[in-house]
């Protein structure tokens, strides 16, 4: 545990402002990239992106946000990432177990997940369980 990366395994939602127009578009591309590479494995928010172009035009005196369609998906933002939080917390939690005796036969008992799936000829699978049933019949 003292050698995972302090992001591991934890929710992250990516927010950029820039001077330009697009400026943290491709950083934050490479941003979400390098949080879901191997050895860091962060949970990062899919699909709520916050980009702020023209950053020194978008904020009052105070330092207020001043557009409020970009007060607006902001907030939609951060209460889809709290929603996300709820989510991935305690699904982290719930390390997979690992069979240690390869040889020992394990399924999921109803495979299909509701898919429409007539047998296991749909799914790319050809192998029957030794019993001979399908796990899709």
């Amino acid at each position: 545990m003292g050698d995972e990366h302090p992001l591991t395994k934890k929710p992250i939602m990516i927010v950029g402002a820039s001077l330009g127009n697009m400026g943290t578009v491709f950083a934050q591309e490479n941003l979400r990239q390098i949080l879901n590479s191997p050895g860091i494995d962060a949970f990062v928010l899919p699909g709520n992106q916050f980009l702020l172009g023209r950053a020194s035009q978008s904020f009052s005196e105070r330092g207020d946000l001043t557009e409020e369609k970009t007060i607006h998906w902001l907030e939609h933002c951060f209460n889809n990432f709290v929603g996300f939080v709820k989510v991935i917390n305690p699904a982290k939690e719930k390390q997979p177990q690992f069979i240690d005796d390869v040889s020992e036969q394990w399924w999921i008992e109803d495979a299909s997940l509701g898919l429409p799936f007539e047998d296991d000829a749909d799914t790319g699978s050809t192998e029957d369980l030794d019993d001979g049933t399908s796990l899709f019949a």
